[in-house]
C-alpha cells in the first residue's frame, strides 16, 4: 500500500528498472540510482524538479501489486514558532530554509517547523524578513540580529479558520490528482512527518476512513481508525528482520510485557 505525495509525481515516463536488467537491455550499473531523500527535497522545493520521483505511468503499472492512499500534495513544512532558531549564513544550509519563502537569502530566519498539514502556521511579517535580509552581516551578526528582532513585528499565527481552509484545500487537491490520474478515490491517509493535531484530524476525517500515524505499535480490533499506529521497519537488513519476527509472531506478546505499550 503506497501513500502518494501527489504533487511530486512526474507526468510521464518509466525509469530504467529491473525488468530492463533481466531482459538484457541495461547493465546493472545503468539502472536508476536516486540521490538522498534530503537532496530530492531540496531539488523539489528550490527548482521544482520531480525527476527522481515516480511517474503516474509507473504508478498505473503498479496497480496489479499495490493499492494507493494519500500523503498530501507537497510534503512540505511551515514555520510553527515565532522565534527564529538560526539564520542562513551561506554555509549552514538546512532544507528547513527552503520549505517556505523560496530560496534562502543571506540572513533568512530558520524557524521550528511542522508539516503543512499540521495546523496553525506562523506567518513571518514582511518587516521581520526585510530586517533579516538587510541587516549587516559583519562580526557576530546573528546575536545582534536576534536582539534587533524584538523591535519589529514578528508576524502572526494563522487563525484556526485560515489553517483549516489551507489544510482542506491541500487534501482536496491531492485527492483530485490521484482520482484523475489513477481512477482511485483514496480511503486512507498517512500524515507527512507524522505531524497532526486535533484540527487537522478533524479535517482529514471528512475525506478518509483510515488515517495512519507514525506512532509505533500494532493494530488491534480496538484501534482508532483515525489514529492508526504502524511498525517502522528500519533501513538495515537485520533491523527489518528483527522487527518482522518480533511483531508477526508470539514474540510480540513477550515484547509488550518487557516494553509495555512502547514499541521499537
Amino acid at each position: 500500500h503506497l501513500f502518494i505525495t501527489s504533487g511530486r509525481i512526474r507526468e510521464e515516463g518509466v525509469s530504467p528498472n529491473m525488468e530492463d536488467y533481466f531482459s538484457g537491455r541495461l547493465s546493472f550499473n545503468e539502472l536508476f540510482k536516486p540521490s538522498s531523500m534530503a537532496r530530492c527535497h531540496e531539488k523539489f522545493f528550490l527548482e521544482g524538479k520531480k525527476d527522481e520521483y515516480l511517474s503516474w505511468e509507473e504508478l498505473e503499472r503498479m496497480k496489479d501489486v499495490f493499492s494507493f492512499g494519500a500523503h498530501g500534495l507537497h510534503h512540505g513544512k511551515l514555520p510553527a514558532s515565532e522565534t527564529p532558531v538560526d539564520f542562513f549564513d551561506g554555509e549552514n544550509f538546512h532544507r528547513e530554509y527552503v520549505y517556505w519563502g523560496g530560496k534562502p537569502f543571506l540572513g533568512k530566519p530558520r524557524f521550528k517547523t511542522k508539516s503543512s498539514l499540521y495546523g496553525r502556521a506562523f506567518v513571518p511579517s514582511d518587516e521581520l524578513l526585510s530586517l533579516c535580509r538587510d541587516f549587516p552581516k559583519k562580526g557576530n551578526w546573528k546575536d545582534k540580529l536576534k536582539k534587533e528582532l524584538s523591535k519589529v513585528n514578528p508576524g502572526r499565527f494563522e487563525s484556526e479558520r485560515e489553517a483549516e481552509r489551507r489544510i482542506r484545500e491541500e487534501i482536496e487537491a491531492s485527492n483530485s490528482l490521484i482520482e484523475e490520474r489513477l481512477g482511485v478515490k483514496p480511503e486512507s491517509f498517512a500524515w507527512p512527518y507524522g505531524h497532526y493535531s486535533s484540527l487537522s484530524t478533524k479535517v482529514a476525517s471528512d475525506y478518509y476512513q483510515f488515517i495512519f500515524t507514525t506512532k509505533r505499535g500494532v493494530l488491534t480490533p480496538l484501534s482508532d481508525l483515525l489514529e492508526l499506529p504502524r511498525v517502522p521497519l528500519g533501513r538495515e537488513l537485520f533491523t527489518v528482520l528483527g522487527r518482522v519476527i518480533t511483531f508477526s509472531t508470539p514474540l510480540k506478546s513477550l515484547y509488550r510485557k518487557i516494553k509495555g505499550r512502547k514499541s521499537l
